[in-house]
């Protein structure tokens, strides 16, 4: 037998072997979107698992920051925040079409910063987005 077809022959083999229920699955739903933020663009992509798990990661300046959705805080529009322990937190607030970004420092008497307010899409298209 030629030593160039027994890789061959072997992965074909374990091809068929696999079950087909180990097939890739869309589990997570995402969309794209850049804002315009007082001349400053905020790119953020929003995720949602089929479990319900929601992040954004939010990109801006030179920072890239993954934040998680709270729940149970009783606000209508979604709030994501970053979990950086001690040190302080971004979060970011979807308002309809537009959205906000703010920093809460570490300090028990922090107030939040808001960096980034009334940011608009600024795409000019539909949103772009892939469901599970």
């Amino acid at each position: 037998m030629n030593r160039g077809m027994l890789p061959l022959c072997a992965a074909a083999i374990l091809q068929a072997a696999v079950p087909q229920s180990w097939a890739a699955k869309a589990t997570t739903a995402v969309s794209v979107v850049t804002y315009a933020c007082r001349g400053e663009k905020v790119v953020v992509t929003h995720a949602r698992k089929v479990s319900g798990y929601e992040y954004v990661i939010v990109r801006f300046e030179d920072k890239i920051v993954q934040m998680e959705r709270l729940t149970g805080t009783g606000e209508s529009d979604p709030v994501f925040v970053s979990m950086h322990g001690d040190a302080g937190s971004y979060r970011w607030r979807f308002k309809g079409e537009s959205g906000a970004l703010s920093w809460l420092g570490p300090e028990a008497a922090a107030t939040e910063k808001v960096l980034f307010d009334d940011c608009r899409d600024s795409s000019g298209e539909p949103r772009q987005q892939t469901k599970p």
